[in-house]
């Protein structure tokens, strides 16, 4: 390359640079005393580019000059739209009020044309070679930097740099600091210069039709942004967090891991077009999974949910998809695609002509990942630095730790981004470890409990293994008319009311809205609250289970266990899990023996055949311990009996009265099914007690049912019944890791130290307690110490300590 090509591009990024610097600092409000200097020489700099450029002046000039600028509005109000997704008052559509048209750059570039056509129509006039003709790579370059001058003084560019938190404009008085503009706008000059040229190199690939890496990148970083705004739209909730919608620097880093992702698949397939229909495949799939399950379980799209993909059909009729009719209308549509471009040779040349450029390519891409995930790993040394772009921004939200704590990860992936919530689960310690974990700790908790115990077992008579005790964890049952606008025509639960009246009953809080049954199963049998544990563990099934110490279930002191889901084993790991657990008999719905014996009510078996399998299980001389999960309640929602009962809400939308309506009907049979499961079991001759909860509400709720009372999202309805005689116990709100300690005290049955633990938090530290005293305070922390080491400590908790004396 000649000299002279070298030198006119140094004069056009420095032009161009200067003149962007120019008109952010001026955007700013500030004046640097540098301006009028920097103005002169960006002036003369133009002159010199309109001087060596005026011979390539065209109209064909003008069209790429006003493609670009069109395609920068479009890229410009994307962003907006993400930018301002959590923003309750925005609306995309109202594109005047939202600035879709701007005039940035305008002047400037109208002015060069003119100047550039005036020396153009001044060398017609005056023949000679005055100018050095200017190749195809420097027109180019020309392009590409209107390009960037048009991105970087846009609207939302301008705001990106200004409201950065990596190098800070202004400092505590308000005053601009020219230094960090400075190095913060060359950074993001750069990083568009780049990607502005690589997009001009793009565009010549199709017009030649013959893909390159060029195109390969601008791909990936257009589908991800496409696939960041699907995916973050797909979590519906909006509104702020301490005055945050976002937080700085989340979009951008779920822009760069999906381009990161869509790179590796170009790389493993070296196929343009093959790619392209794969990365729109994956992004659309975590798209449309990522939304159904907001809808249905109010939490996001997680790494841990791949293990459905074993019971895709199951997941395919919750959502009411035809799974089989989908997968036709895809595979004929990309062999179509796919035979188009081929046949035709249109971009399907390989993207890498060398195997040593594939291979590249990938490690690099694994590369980024693995450096990535180690870094989101260290997150408490993000929180102390602001050194690491992008990350220590996200890490650093006002007020994180009480976000994750009462909000979880739904809000999480609002204001931090999904991808970032990935990063965090795949790197997270299932659980925090309290600063004073010791053996020396817990061999004094050990002797504290234990002495409590004792002491306990002097006024306590029975053993709750001389008896059967039956968990019923009912799907989604919550009566309906404890919320704001909810009316009916009678009442839903007519049995079960009568129930909740007699026996000890109350609320119980449950950890999840629309979804997080697991949770509550593992809560409920271990007596371990998800409260204590990392906010980042989903399912508590697969993911705290098979890496215990000691699994302290309730189940461990009875010989014979059952448990009873009309549904696959595979979900959430059961089978696996009640393996561990040492339950022999297993009943799921694909091991049924007669399909007669299991009838639908709605879309799933019916807890009259949940109930049924239980009694067909119960013996009359064993003790036994049944875990009992039910499915009649579950999405999908349609039953029409029986007619006379008519449940309404406000503000419901038509689908939303339909899904209310359905879903009470679905209760009503429970009710009915209910009571009679429980007078058959009071005409058996043996203690038996029930334990009844409902895990999680039904998401069919809209947010205006919740507005009054937030807490109401959370809380189901529970009772404890049994076959003899029992005092009827006060506890309006529980958790569903305190039934154990519950059900002991209802039966009066004797504890172990650990049950001595859990009876003191329900007493003293449990959810309904506002506020703790210093006693309920110790007992918290006494909890967390043995929780910690059950889950991810180091076992110092004898198997004695889980004992219960007989």
């Amino acid at each position: 390359m000649s000299i002279k090509y070298k030198w006119m591009y140094l004069v056009i990024y420095v032009a161009f640079y200067s003149l962007i610097f120019h008109e952010l600092n001026a955007s700013f409000g500030t004046n640097l005393e540098l301006s009028n200097p920097v103005i002169c020489i960006t002036g003369i700099l133009f002159l010199v580019i309109a001087y060596q450029l005026c011979v390539k002046i065209n109209i064909y000039t003008f069209v790429h000059i006003v493609v670009l600028y069109a395609i920068h509005l479009v890229l410009d109000y994307w962003m907006k739209m993400t930018f301002n997704l959590n923003v309750e008052e925005f609306y995309w559509s109202n594109f005047e009020d939202n600035g879709l048209i701007q005039d940035n750059g305008l002047i400037f570039t109208a002015l060069f044309v003119a100047i550039c056509l005036g020396y153009r129509i001044f060398r017609q006039q005056y023949k000679g070679n005055i100018y050095y003709p200017l190749h195809t790579g420097s027109y180019e370059i020309l392009l590409s930097q209107f390009f960037t001058y048009f991105i970087m003084t846009g609207s939302q560019m301008a705001l990106v740099i200004r409201e950065n938190s990596y190098l800070k404009l202004y400092n505590d008085t308000g005053n601009l600091n020219p230094k960090n503009l400075f190095i913060y706008s060359m950074m993001a000059y750069v990083l568009c210069s780049a990607l502005s040229y690589c997009f001009i190199q793009a565009g010549k690939a199709v017009k030649n039709k013959r893909a390159n890496f060029a195109l390969l990148l601008i791909s990936s970083i257009l589908l991800a942004g496409i696939f960041n705004y699907t995916v973050q739209a797909g979590l519906s909730d909006k509104g702020d967090w301490f005055g945050t919608y976002l937080v700085p620097g989340a979009t951008f880093f779920q822009i760069m891991i999906f381009s990161l992702l869509f790179i590796g698949i170009y790389g493993i397939t070296n196929q343009y077009i093959i790619g392209t229909l794969l990365n729109i495949t994956l992004g659309t799939l975590i798209s449309i999974v990522n939304s159904l399950k907001f809808s249905i379980r109010h939490e996001p799209f997680l790494p841990a949910d791949l293990t459905w993909w074993k019971e895709i059909g199951t997941v395919a009729r919750f959502a009411n998809i035809n799974l089989g009719f989908a997968i036709s209308i895809f595979v004929i549509a990309t062999t179509v695609i796919i035979f188009f471009f081929y046949r035709f040779r249109i971009l399907s040349n390989k993207l890498f002509k060398y195997r040593i450029q594939q291979v590249t390519i990938i490690l690099l891409v694994v590369g980024f990942f693995i450096g990535i995930t180690n870094v989101v790993s260290h997150s408490r040394e993000l929180k102390k630095s602001g050194n690491i772009p992008l990350l220590s921004s996200m890490d650093n939200l006002q007020n994180l730790h009480w976000l994750e704590i009462y909000f979880g990860l739904s809000a999480n992936s609002r204001f931090q981004s999904v991808s970032y919530i990935w990063f965090k689960q795949l790197t997270r310690e299932n659980m925090e470890m309290p600063s004073h974990y010791s053996k020396q700790e817990m061999e004094k908790i050990i002797k504290k409990y234990k002495s409590l115990a004792e002491l306990m077992n002097n006024d306590r008579t029975s053993n709750i293994s001389d008896q059967t005790v039956i968990y019923i964890l009912s799907e989604s049952f919550s009566d309906p008319r404890r919320l704001d606008g909810i009316q009916s025509t009678k009442d839903i639960l007519p049995n079960i009311s009568t129930i909740l009246d007699t026996y000890t009953s109350g609320l119980m809080k449950s950890d999840g809205y629309g979804g997080g049954t697991a949770n509550m199963e593992f809560q409920t049998l271990t007596g371990l609250p998800k409260y204590n544990l990392s906010p980042y563990v989903s399912i508590m099934n697969t993911e705290l289970a098979p890496n215990l110490n000691v699994f302290p279930s309730i189940s461990n002191h009875f010989e014979d266990r059952i448990v009873v889901h009309l549904a696959s084993g595979n979900n959430y790991s059961r089978r696996s899990m009640y393996a561990q657990l040492g339950f022999e008999t297993q009943i799921f719905l694909e091991e049924k023996t007669n399909d007669k014996d299991i009838k639908n009510v709605g879309a799933n078996p019916s807890d009259e055949s949940t109930y049924m399998k239980v009694l067909s299980e119960l013996s009359t001389s064993k003790n036994q311990f049944f875990s009992v999960l039910t499915m009649q309640n579950h999405s999908p929602w349609y039953y029409y009996e029986p007619e006379e009962l008519i449940v309404t809400g406000e503000h419901f939308t038509d689908v939303e009265s339909s899904n209310l309506l359905s879903y009470s009907r679905l209760l009503y049979q429970t009710d009915q099914a209910t009571k009679v499961f429980l007078d058959e079991l009071s005409k058996i001759d043996k203690r038996i007690t029930v334990v009844f909860y409902g895990d999680h509400l039904s998401g069919i709720y809209p947010k205006s049912t919740f507005a009054k009372s937030p807490d109401n999202q959370s809380l189901t309805d529970y009772f404890i019944w049994s076959n003899f005689e029992t005092s009827k116990l006060d506890y309006p709100l529980v958790n569903s890791s305190d039934f154990t300690a519950l059900l002991l005290e209802q039966t009066n049955a004797k504890v172990s130290p650990y049950y001595a633990l859990l009876t003191e938090v329900l007493h003293k530290a449990s959810v309904d307690k506002k506020e703790l005293d210093e006693e309920g305070k110790q007992i918290a922390e006494d909890l967390k110490l043995i929780q910690y080491d059950l889950v991810a400590g180091k076992g110092y908790l004898p198997k004695e300590f889980f004992e219960i004396p007989k």
